[in-house]
């Protein structure tokens, strides 16, 4: 079966979901993430994306799945547990989106990286790991 990647529509996204399930039942030695997790932010304009909440909301209700509905000063957020797999939308509000991307910006435009001394070091365009993760790194890594 040929796998259309350009295929962004919800038909497309579920067809490749029932591909990936059907590969992975039929070849056994094809890792799984046993941590499984689908999260996505939502798209469109804040009252779209939070009317859609809302009638997710009332479809997992209707159909008895459990669900864990999150509203706090910085987003709105679904997250529910099938089998093993979580799947979690949400969307931020406008301005802790702006307060995000300010933080972002600051962070990019810092140059100075930490040195041996340092407690982290500079990852990609202005991201900080934890010495600890690079520790623990370096022994996966061998």
């Amino acid at each position: 079966m040929l796998i259309n990647d350009g295929d962004r529509t919800r038909a497309g996204y579920i067809a490749g979901l029932r591909m990936l399930a059907d590969l992975l039942e039929a070849h056994p030695d094809i890792p799984h993430y046993r941590h499984g997790a689908i999260s996505f932010a939502l798209d469109g304009t804040t009252s779209e994306a939070f009317a859609m909440i809302d009638r997710a909301a009332a479809v997992l209700a209707s159909a008895e799945i459990e669900f864990e509905r999150r509203d706090d000063d910085t987003a709105r957020a679904i997250e529910f547990v099938l089998a093993g797999l979580r799947y979690e939308f949400s969307r931020m509000y406008d301005s802790a989106w702006e307060d995000y991307q300010a933080q972002r910006a600051q962070c990019e435009e810092t140059v100075a990286v930490r040195g041996r001394g340092g407690r982290g070091r500079r990852v990609g365009r202005g991201f900080w790991k934890p010495a600890s993760w690079w520790r623990g790194w370096r022994r996966f890594r061998g």
